[in-house]
């Protein structure tokens, strides 16, 4: 069996938003998620979003790969790398926010539907707008990072940092070439139908951590260094992780995902 891992951004959401802008909030079909637009689709959603789901996952099943930044790249990568038919695993790298893991859970919807074995991780504080979070989150995404390389670590791994933000997918990239089994980073531009084939390069796990921002910086947004650092280098430098850096989706939006629509 292979492996998969996606980070997930909001593509698919935004997508179905153009096509249907009165079911969505109105700044998440012109620009990318942002706080006020996770307080405004909360508030739309709120006793709709098990149909609000189904709705985007039935767009998806319409084009696949238009719909979705990610499924294009790892439906493009299935295509290239497998002559056949073989057992895959994927898991989805969420963030910490509404939109993020509504796009999550539409993607492992209908990932579970076409047979594939999905899980999806929410990175905590991954995608938040703080400049405290931001670091937190970069620390919990390696600290997710190695649980999967752990997890999966007798199995081949291919990885696509494709959808999400673009510095927290350079760690997503970074980490995965700690992995010795790690075959492929595979990318899709945006408007683009190639596959390309990322560098791996032989890093090794004993190599130092250098973190460091102005006291200024620290005192004005917060951000503890030492405390991140520290994380860092757990999950880099060490190969041991945090378990508190990441959740399996909320009950409610499993719920969503396994309800009786599934069997349409």
């Amino acid at each position: 069996m292979d492996v998969h891992v996606l980070s997930v951004g909001t593509s698919v959401i935004r997508n179905y938003c153009k096509t249907k802008p009165d079911a969505c909030p109105k700044q998440l079909v012109a620009r990318d998620w942002s706080p006020e637009i996770d307080a405004e689709l909360r508030r739309m959603l709120k006793e709709k979003l098990c149909d609000f789901i189904e709705d985007v996952v039935q767009y998806v099943e319409t084009d696949p790969k238009a719909a979705s930044a990610e499924l294009n790249s790892f439906l493009s990568a299935v295509e290239d790398l497998y002559s056949e038919d073989e057992e895959l695993k994927v898991v989805l790298l969420c963030s910490d926010t509404f939109a993020g893991e509504i796009s999550c859970s539409v993607l492992k919807k209908y990932l579970d539907s076409k047979g594939y074995s999905t899980d999806a991780l929410t990175v905590k504080d991954l995608g938040k707008p703080q400049a405290v979070m931001f670091y937190n989150g970069i620390a919990n995404l390696a600290c997710t990072m190695r649980y999967v390389l752990g997890q999966y670590k007798d199995y081949k791994l291919y990885v696509s940092p494709t959808g999400g933000f673009k510095p927290e997918s350079a760690f997503t990239y970074l980490i995965a070439m700690l992995s010795p089994k790690l075959k492929a980073v595979y990318y899709i531009r945006e408007l683009s139908e190639e596959l390309v084939l990322l560098p791996i390069l032989p890093l090794s796990a004993m190599f130092e951590v250098k973190f460091d921002v102005p006291e200024v910086y620290r005192r004005k947004y917060g951000v503890n260094v030492e405390e991140v650092k520290k994380k860092l280098e757990m999950a880099i430098k060490e190969g041991r992780i945090d378990t508190s850096c990441w959740r399996p989706l909320s009950r409610e939006l499993m719920a969503c995902i396994t309800s009786h629509k599934q069997q349409r």
